[in-house]
């Protein structure tokens, strides 16, 4: 399993005075469920709305919210917690807490850890529409987005608690989880421009059917979503497929066939640092398509199939970019890898045995071999089965080991 970066971190999710408080149970498991240690800071009005025995409960942690305690020392505990804690989710996040932090206020228990904290922080605002949109809650926002370690998710927008509809609603907890994993993600990736071609090109018959294979997408969409969050800037071009998208990836490329494949291709590759073309491409199309569908008639069908532009091999005298292809192999798997990392002049390739099902198209496991060029030898390295997020990571240290 992929070891997620909240693995053995110690977090606090700090809980204000809004009606989301409710789900705050379910962000604490989601952070246990990645590994994480979890204890849990709550202000006196965020006790309104959820008790403290169900998050002490889900968290196995004594829950705080009180700055001075009789019989203790509390008055040291918000530097102490503050000084052992890696990272502090404050959700929700209402206005009055982001105007306190905007102004430097220390009122009780979490003002006054906040203040004595220096890493990082991700506020998740929760609040009626016109109170999100306030324009001083806006300039609190953007005024504490201006520290280095100080991050803000934006609201989604639907039917608030207070009746509203707009924006103001407290993301999903998973999402938050999401985006905890990416604050704290190494970015060895950061200022790189990644290509990730996804899925498989379907050449037309006629109007209705097509040619195509059964690649589903995950292993480009594995390797976009874990590149996003070493730091890339990725451009994804898909085929149309039900895969959602990479998380804070907004919008893919997407293509059909191999010729509208081809032109996305060679509209980005002499401005990115890296292609992977994890697309399963057709070899072959029809040499006629016909415009509407082909009548079933007596007797067979014969048909002209003519070979498709091979994309890797157009670009092989690129040396601008780093290429990684993958080979979908049933038979003679080192041979042929080996040949076409030679052919297509290619960095690296990943060999896949596409003819076991544990490990074939559709799986979320994959078990392959990186052939690729170093000191003017094939080197190969022989991986375990693991998931294709786990390989994603791989593939990419590999690009990393080579790009020297």
């Amino acid at each position: 399993m992929l070891n997620s970066p909240l693995n053995n971190k110690n977090i606090i999710l700090a809980i204000t005075g809004g009606i989301a408080a409710y789900k705050t149970p379910i962000i604490v498991r989601r952070l246990k469920e990645k590994g994480a240690n979890v204890k849990v800071i709550i202000t006196e009005s965020g006790k309104q709305f959820v008790s403290t025995l169900s998050l002490e409960t889900v968290s196995n942690n004594r829950v705080v919210s009180s700055l001075f305690k009789e019989g203790t020392n509390i008055e040291v505990e918000h530097i102490s917690l503050a000084d052992k804690s890696d990272f502090i989710i404050i959700a929700p996040a209402t206005a009055n807490i982001i105007g306190k932090l905007a102004n430097g206020l220390a009122d009780d228990f979490l003002t006054s850890m906040i203040l004595a904290y220096n890493k990082k922080i991700l506020i998740v605002p929760a609040m009626n529409v016109n109170m999100y949109n306030n324009p001083i809650v806006q300039k609190n926002m953007e005024f504490l987005k201006s520290f280095d370690n100080i991050s803000i998710m934006d609201a989604d927008s639907g039917e608030l608690a207070c009746g509203y509809t707009g924006k103001g609603r407290m993301p999903d907890p998973d999402i938050i989880v999401k985006e905890s994993e990416f604050l704290l993600e190494k970015k060895d990736l950061a200022q790189k421009d990644i290509i990730i071609t996804a899925g498989a090109t379907i050449e037309a018959f006629d109007s209705v059917r097509y040619l195509t294979n059964h690649s589903s997408g995950k292993m480009g969409y594995s390797l976009a979503q874990r590149a996003i969050m070493r730091g890339a800037n990725v451009k994804l071009i898909s085929s149309k497929n039900c895969l959602e998208l990479p998380y804070r990836l907004n919008s893919a490329e997407y293509f059909t066939d191999v010729d509208s494949l081809k032109k996305l291709v060679d509209n980005s590759v002499n401005k990115s640092d890296l292609l992977i073309m994890a697309v399963a491409v057709g070899d072959y199309k029809f040499k006629n398509i016909a415009t509407n569908k082909v009548k079933k008639e007596d007797g067979n069908l014969n048909v002209e199939l003519i070979r498709t532009t091979d994309i890797l091999k157009s670009i092989k005298d690129n040396k601008n970019i780093f290429k990684i292809g993958f080979a979908a192999e049933t038979d003679n798997h080192l041979k042929n890898a080996g040949r076409k990392l030679e052919e297509k002049g290619l960095n690296a390739i990943i060999l896949n045995d596409v003819s076991r099902k544990d490990i074939g198209f559709k799986s979320d496991f994959n078990q392959a071999t990186f052939l690729y060029k170093k000191d003017d030898t094939i080197k190969q390295d022989n991986l375990e089965k693991m998931s294709k997020m786990e390989l994603a990571d791989k593939i990419l240290d590999l690009y990393l080991k080579l790009d020297k």
